[in-house]
């Protein structure tokens, strides 16, 4: 399905969408390149520029008022839990109502950020492809530094409404028939209050300089997890000790349904792969896993796994019944064959097949027995093509269910045979801490430390499976991540400013905290729920303007980078309704000094320089003397063409005893006229090309009189020559 469409069919209502349609027909990409003017280089960045600016006007005001319909459902609430009779059940319905129109709203609100900003990355490669000459990505990477739609949080929105859900709940009472109604959770708020384990996940990308410092930082405080795989020889010896190299390899169908499912958020999303541990020419053990989605955090998930042989692995992917030997072997087969089957129907209803490998080498961090602290750190992460999507030039033998160039030859990172289109090499690695929560449980502290420092670079929501489709999938999926431009950035930062409070990048924010210790049985955690979501919305109790959440402004930074004028508050912090009219991508794009703004070579993303003066404004530049002797040796030519023709003219027109050889002595003379003065002409404009350093000669030999000319010349350069010599001697 064409973006477009997709764009057309996501609409919500009235909301002001960025007009891909019209973006499209200024590209003119069914007309040559060569037609691609400036003119239409700025009409386009000008429609371009304009397109972003009201996609994220619309998105401020959009959150303002959710934030300001969330304030005023917290005091109805409020007044509801003020009340000393029997809460009227109509009064909950009614609360219920604008609650759940709150709550579509916001996750609302996060799809339409999502594909708009997938129709700015989807317009921008188009016109790049198209037009060569012009780059406008890197370009808009700025922009979108200027005006980061694509970067809101909307987790302490969610946050906020989940608390309001449990203190509904709370109001309610627990034998209300209305309670039985309400949905979970959206956060852990709910589990955690009744006693039951929550589940938490915190991501981060890591620099490769920063790899050994990290690994030791987190050693004082966990062990290393040693991976060892027992065989039946030798079960005491058996194993490796080093950091072990992990496969998987995902599955999807032609429509990718799974990756849109994982990027949506989707309840129940699921995820199925293969894997195994080293090479499987090795004939390592491998697994077939399912992880379903049960809750909003990426740590929420059921993980459901069973071994596999091998050379079962393809009639199973077809849908045969392969596994009766192996069911028998099991302690419990009644399961085994009830998941087994279970994912081979998921497989073969859905039509899935492998389309992506993911291989990483993995080290891991636990205390031996105690499985609620989890970290995994793991590098040398290789994303690569495993589909058969093009059917002439597959990637993967249909016939088999994994690429035997690979498996067969042995190959390990950063895998050099692959073609450079088939594999995406992440150029950092990847933490992630996994942690349970329980009623009054308080996260390490060390977390946040690490969080909050140049190490780490926080990225919530990533997944290997979601960034390889949108990376090596991009022209078949019309859906993408926001972190998806920033994986070609440099995530390095200065460690005098990592730690500052004031920094929108630092992890101050990151992980969300949620310490729940509740002052008495009503309050149910509902007040330390609400103050923690407020606080992480970015704002305070005392703060009940109808504005949206405040975001911390980076000094100096944002001025450098973005050219933005932005205005600063007493306490240093920005508001995004404030936002002045910041540089548009044309004066970028042109270098237009209308703004002072100077630009920090050190802090542009990359592909972007500097404006500077063009080259043929910069001083003088030597032009080589054989550019002017070609010039002058045309000029020659063309007069020695047109020196011969006025002599078979002279010659016809006095030799001629008829009429019709002295006209056609007549016509001649006028040809070679007009090639002397046509190559005059032309060797002065060239003369004065060179002079203003154009050097590009387009073919300016007028069709008509190179038809005339062709046989002419050719015939007197190669027969005419002598005898027409001869004659001129005669008559003289």
């Amino acid at each position: 399905m064409k973006f477009g469409q997709t764009l057309s069919e996501s609409k919500h209502g009235d909301w002001q969408y960025i007009q891909y349609d019209q973006l499209k027909s200024l590209l003119k990409q069914n007309e040559a390149s060569e037609d691609w003017t400036e003119d239409d280089e700025s009409a386009f960045v000008a429609k371009l520029d304009g397109e972003l600016e009201n996609v994220y006007s619309f998105q401020n005001m959009k959150y303002d008022a959710l934030l300001a319909d969330v304030t005023q459902i917290e005091k109805e609430l409020d007044e509801i839990r003020k009340q000393e009779d029997a809460v009227d059940e109509r009064q909950i319905k009614s609360f219920l109502r604008s609650l759940d129109e709150l709550t579509e709203e916001s996750k609302e609100l996060e799809r339409y950020s999502r594909i708009n900003y997938t129709g700015f990355i989807k317009i921008v490669k188009k016109h790049d492809k198209l037009h060569t000459e012009y780059t406008v990505r890197p370009l808009l990477t700025v922009r979108l530094q200027a005006c980061p739609f694509n970067r809101e949080n909307y987790s302490p929105l969610l946050y906020r409404l989940s608390a309001l859900y449990a203190g509904i709940r709370d109001c309610a009472g627990t034998d209300s028939s209305i309670v039985k109604s309400l949905p979970k959770s959206l956060g852990a708020f709910d589990n955690v209050a009744e006693g039951r384990e929550s589940k938490a996940s915190y991501k981060f990308w890591v620099h490769p300089d920063n790899y050994m410092e990290v690994k030791t930082f987190i050693l004082r405080r966990l062990p290393v997890l040693v991976f060892t795989e027992q065989t039946d020889k030798d079960p005491e010896h058996a194993g490796y000790y080093e950091d072990p190299t992990i496969t998987q390899l995902y599955f999807d169908n032609d429509r990718f349904k799974m990756y849109l499912d994982k990027l949506e958020h989707k309840d129940s999303a699921k995820s199925i792969f293969l894997q195994w541990y080293g090479n499987l020419k090795a004939k390592s053990l491998v697994y077939f896993n399912r992880e379903i989605t049960t809750g909003e955090d990426d740590a929420d998930y059921v993980s459901e796994v069973f071994p596999i042989k091998e050379k079962y692995i393809q009639d199973f992917i077809d849908g045969r019944n392969v596994m009766e030997k192996q069911i028998k072997k099991q302690h419990n087969p009644d399961t085994f064959e009830k998941l087994a089957k279970s994912i081979q129907n998921d497989i073969v209803e859905k039509g899935l097949h492998p389309v992506m490998r993911a291989s990483y080498t993995r080290t891991a961090f636990q205390i031996p027995g105690d499985d609620s602290l989890k970290v995994t750190f793991d590098t040398n992460v290789a994303l690569i093509r495993e589909d058969a999507l093009d059917k002439e030039r597959p990637c993967r033998d249909p016939e088999h269910w994994h690429r035997q160039d690979i498996d067969e030859q042995g190959q390990v990172y950063p895998y050099k045979s692959i073609n450079k289109g088939e594999i995406n090499r992440l150029p950092f690695g990847l933490l992630e801490i996994k942690l349970t929560r329980t009623q009054n449980h308080t996260e390490p502290t060390w977390i946040e430390e690490l969080s909050s420092s140049h190490l780490v670079k926080p990225a919530p929501r990533f997944s290997k499976f979601a960034h390889g489709v949108a990376s090596l999938f991009e022209n078949h999926v019309n859906l993408l991540p926001f972190w998806l431009p920033d994986a070609d950035k440099d995530i390095r930062r200065d460690p005098k400013t990592a730690y500052d409070e004031h920094d929108v990048e630092s992890g101050s924010s990151y992980p969300p905290k949620m310490v729940f210790k509740p002052k008495s049985p009503e309050d149910k955690n509902l007040s330390e729920a609400m103050k923690n979501a407020k606080k992480n919305a970015g704002r305070g109790d005392s703060d009940q303007t109808n504005t949206k959440s405040k975001i911390i402004r980076v000094a100096d930074q944002v001025d450098s980078m973005q050219g933005a004028a932005i205005d600063i508050e007493d306490s240093q912090t920005r508001n995004y309704g404030s936002v002045r009219k910041m540089k548009s991508m044309g004066q970028v794009l042109l270098g237009s000094s209308s703004q002072q703004h100077d630009y920090n070579l050190n802090n542009l993303p990359p592909g972007v320089r500097k404006p500077g003066p063009l080259i043929k404004d910069s001083g003088p530049v030597k032009v080589e003397i054989k550019v002017w002797l070609a010039n002058e040796r045309t000029f020659i030519k063309w007069m020695h063409v047109a020196f011969l023709l006025t002599t078979v003219s002279l010659g016809l027109y006095n030799g001629a005893r008829s009429n019709s050889g002295r006209y056609l002595g007549a016509v001649y003379a006028l040809i070679s006229v007009a090639m002397a003065v046509w190559g005059y002409y032309i060797y002065t404009k060239r003369a004065n090309m060179i002079r203003a350093r154009r050097f590009v000669f387009p073919d300016s030999s007028p069709p008509s009189v190179a038809l005339l000319t062709l046989p002419v010349r050719n015939t007197l350069t190669a027969s005419l020559g002598p005898f027409l010599s001869a004659s001129l001697s005669w008559s003289l």
